[in-house]
């Protein structure tokens, strides 16, 4: 066969196309991964569900970033210095909106994947870059991916610049582009902009150049150099006056005390798990389970860090190791794989594993030598398997199919492509955007607060993003053990204190989870803003608080007399937990001098919902009512305490709040309990919590609504609802009308727009309502701020004297 044969031309011409492609081989297939990830990105930034506090984070951090504000040094979030900036670019785009955030931040897990399959496949072949790409894909948490992809960007340029020297070696890299390696050195230094502690990434690079380099000048200034950059981000705080805020941070994290991130926020290691697995590979249940997927990025990242610490230990090995990697990126990537495997285990859970993929499955790649067709498929079938389903077409495709609709909730500015979880998130943001505007407070810094915070678990982050609001104190993110310590609270009392600012406050609190010490701090806060600001207006779970004195006073300016009159007026609101910060006052000066507490005082911290030591809790039935209302358990029936004629009325208070909350059907001493609430409400008809109280134990009669009535019980929503449910309940349908007529107009002296709009719905149900005066019932709910109510353009006219004097 001669050599201008056809088939061997085109043998000759397909040669040359794969000859041509062979380079560009690893940035394809990496592609094709990355653009699938990119995909379950979309996918998963239109279908996952608002997150007030995590996504608030990132969210309020961009908010804060075009507002000149830097991390630390004006607020607190526990990511880098750098985690807003890639949701500037929408922004700086016009692309303004949740959705375009997400799909910004989307970018950094495709970028990762893209990355470790092209680093993998230079270093171990196509098959295992394939089956770290895809493994790579589950790891989707954009603020962790965008330290990985600085990491493995620098180490896929590392690997080019070695490769391009005629001895294939580091140190002649350094001689020939020193530029360029410090280039790698300050793009791997970008991932202590995302983590403040993946700044560790570059440092362990700079140890690596000292002992990898000859020594010189040189290398004097690559190491340097590279310290330099991975310190770059903590000198920026430093240098803008935030040193303090991050030694804060720092000894949080790294503290072992109660206090400290581990015992707060950590979960312990579940090593019954490992085991769990191995049955399930025994029974030849290789699909997905909790075990599996922990298995597979915890145990990967554990077998990846011990093998790895055992070569580095045995010199015949360590020698082999250097002597295969002449660009020591795998003894960089053992302690970077012992960093984040530390790191995810603090927070040991599923997700928590899935993120420290790339970086367990890059090392162990690494650790091995080119993987045989066998062991890849082993490896596949036993561990990857658990992950690859949730990355699966099929997966996604049904994710998306599933999508939550938008176009059926009331319209939030900026979220109109993401779902919101049905918990009351739509109508609160919607109204609290509304609110703020109508007060005229565009513009003014703000910061976000819960109805507690002395026990500070989390906090509804957004708040800032939503509000387009600079920070007007430093906490963003609340972490037990931090935000709610003296030191942290004392200055964010003395920056409102300087500025006024209005404060948004959450009138719910995240529950502190099971099994955590829970760390009580400092209650500077709340002592301050109980004297110094009242609500002004309510946006469903939000309230906007302004400030409600002249200037500036400090709660150490007020002496007992008047803390306990101020106490007494709050309670009168309904301000129970504002009153129970003026409560908890009262009980540290007393300690503070020396004297018993104050079983008055001690009675409103417990109805504020504060939790009291021992030393603060009075002897006998009332301490195990109190101890009642924070949450203790009670063995014994608390209604001899709540029939008890304590010497105050807010030690009476206190006491039959906590029997109500806890009673018993038919449990001895109902009767005299209920009488002695009856009585109480008699004296008090103002106190909101004890005509709550009495609603709740005592049948109503148009007799004793109307002796509270006349006696001073309305106006209160607590009183209004009472009696509008027993109209209702007895069929007296104008009474119920106007009971819920009058509930409206509570709610709007509240300036209440949600609760106000949720009443007039329920009216326009009522039977006895004319069908104009329901159809103009529910057009006035659905033009309040946070309602939305569909119903026909135009109906008929409402009629009904009743609702026309109301003003439907």
């Amino acid at each position: 066969m001669g050599s201008g044969h056809p088939l061997l031309r085109v043998s000759e011409r397909a040669s040359a196309v794969r000859d041509r492609l062979a380079p560009w081989a690893p940035w394809l297939v990496a592609g094709s991964l990355a653009a699938w990830c990119f995909v379950t990105m979309v996918v998963a930034a239109r279908v996952d569900v608002l997150g007030r506090f995590d996504d608030g984070i990132e969210y309020t951090t961009v908010t804060y970033l075009l507002h000149g504000q830097l991390p630390y040094t004006d607020f607190y979030e526990p990511y880098g210095i750098g985690l807003g900036i890639p949701g500037v670019l929408p922004h700086l785009l016009s692309f303004d909106g949740v959705f375009a955030i997400r799909l910004a931040y989307g970018l950094f897990p495709a970028l990762v994947t893209l990355l470790v399959t092209v680093f993998v496949w230079r270093r171990r072949g196509p098959a295992a870059a394939v089956l770290v790409g895809l493994v790579s894909i589950t790891s989707t948490t954009p603020r962790y991916s965008m330290g990985f992809a600085a990491l493995f960007g620098f180490a896929v340029l590392v690997d080019r610049l070695v490769r391009r020297t005629a001895s294939g070696t580091l140190r002649e890299a350094a001689d020939r582009h020193p530029r360029a390696l410090l280039a790698a050195s300050a793009l791997c230094s970008l991932a202590g902009w995302a983590r403040t502690e993946y700044a560790l990434f570059a440092a362990f690079w700079a140890v690596v150049l000292l002992f990898a380099l000859a020594p010189g000048r040189r290398r004097q200034q690559l190491v340097a150099g590279t310290l330099l950059l991975a310190a770059l981000p903590s000198l920026i705080v430093l240098v803008t006056g935030g040193l303090e805020h991050l030694w804060w941070f720092v000894s949080y994290t790294i503290s072992s005390s109660p206090s400290g991130f581990h015992a707060q926020r950590g979960q312990p290691i579940e090593w019954h798990l490992v085991k769990e697995r191995l049955d399930e590979i025994l029974h030849l249940q290789l699909g997905p389970s909790t075990a599996g997927s922990v298995i597979a990025s915890y145990g990967v990242g554990l077998v990846a860090v011990l093998g790895g610490l055992a070569t580095l230990a045995v010199p015949r090995w360590r020698r082999r190791l250097l002597a295969g990697d002449p660009s020591q990126l795998t003894p960089l990537m053992i302690f970077v794989c012992v960093l984040v495997l530390y790191g995810q285990a603090a927070r040991f859970s599923v997700d928590y594993g899935d993120i420290g993929n790339p970086i367990f499955w890059v090392t162990g790649a690494l650790l091995l030598p080119r993987a045989s067709r066998a062991t890849l498929v082993a490896v596949t079938a036993f561990v990857a398997y658990a992950l690859l389903p949730g990355i699966a077409p099929g997966t996604v495709y049904d994710m998306w199919k599933a999508r939550p609709p938008t176009g059926d909730r009331v319209v939030v500015p900026g979220f109109n492509r993401i779902p919101i979880a049905e918990d009351g998130g739509a109508p609160s943001m919607a109204a609290l955007v509304a609110q703020w505007r109508s007060l005229g407070l565009d513009g003014r810094a703000t910061v976000d607060v819960e109805l507690r915070n002395d026990v500070a678990w989390g906090n509804d982050a957004i708040v800032g993003y939503l509000l387009n609001a600079p920070p007007a104190a430093w906490p963003l993110s609340y972490d037990p053990g931090l935000v709610n310590t003296a030191k942290v609270e004392r200055e964010s009392v003395s920056e409102l204190c300087h500025d006024r600012a209005p404060v948004v406050q959450n009138n719910t609190d995240y529950p502190y989870p099971a099994g955590k010490p829970e760390y009580v701090g400092s209650r500077l806060l709340d002592e301050f803003l109980a004297i110094d600001y009242r609500v002004r207006a309510v946006a469903g779970f939000y309230r906007i608080l302004l400030p409600s004195t002249p200037h500036c006073e400090l709660p150490a300016q007020f002496d007992d007399q008047a803390l306990e009159r101020a106490a007494e007026q709050l309670v009168a609101e309904g301000e129970m937990a504002e009153a129970g910060a003026l409560g908890i006052l009262l009980l540290e000066r007393a300690q503070a001098h020396g004297e018993s507490a104050s079983p008055a005082a001690a009675a409103l911290a417990a109805l504020g919902g504060y939790s009291l030591t021992p030393a603060q809790l009075p002897s006998g039935p009332l301490g195990v009512a109190l101890r009642a209302l924070g949450g203790s358990p009670s063995a014994t029936s608390l209604a001899a305490a709540a029939a008890q004629p304590w010497p105050s009325d807010l030690e009476r208070l206190a006491a039959q709040t906590a029997w109500v909350a806890h009673r018993a059907p038919g449990e001895a001493g109902t009767a005299q309990a209920s009488q002695a609430i009856f009585a109480l409400a008699q004296r008090h008809p103002d106190w909101p919590t004890a005509i709550a109280n009495l609603s709740a134990v005592e049948p109503p009669s148009p007799a004793l609504l109307a002796s509270l009535e006349r006696a001073g019980a309305r106006g209160m929503p607590e009183f209004d609802r009472w009696r509008r449910g027993y109209f209702l309940s007895v069929d007296e349908p104008s009474k119920a009308i106007a009971a819920g007529l009058a509930l409206v107009a509570d709610y709007q002296r509240r300036d209440d727009p949600v609760d106000a709009g949720q009443v007039e719905v329920e009216v326009a149900q009522y039977v006895g309502v004319s069908p104009g005066c329901a159809f103009a019932l529910r057009q006035r709910a659905g033009q309040r701020p946070g309602m939305r109510v569909p119903q026909a353009a135009s109906g008929p006219a409402c009629t009904q004297p009743q609702l026309v004097a109301a003003g439907y």
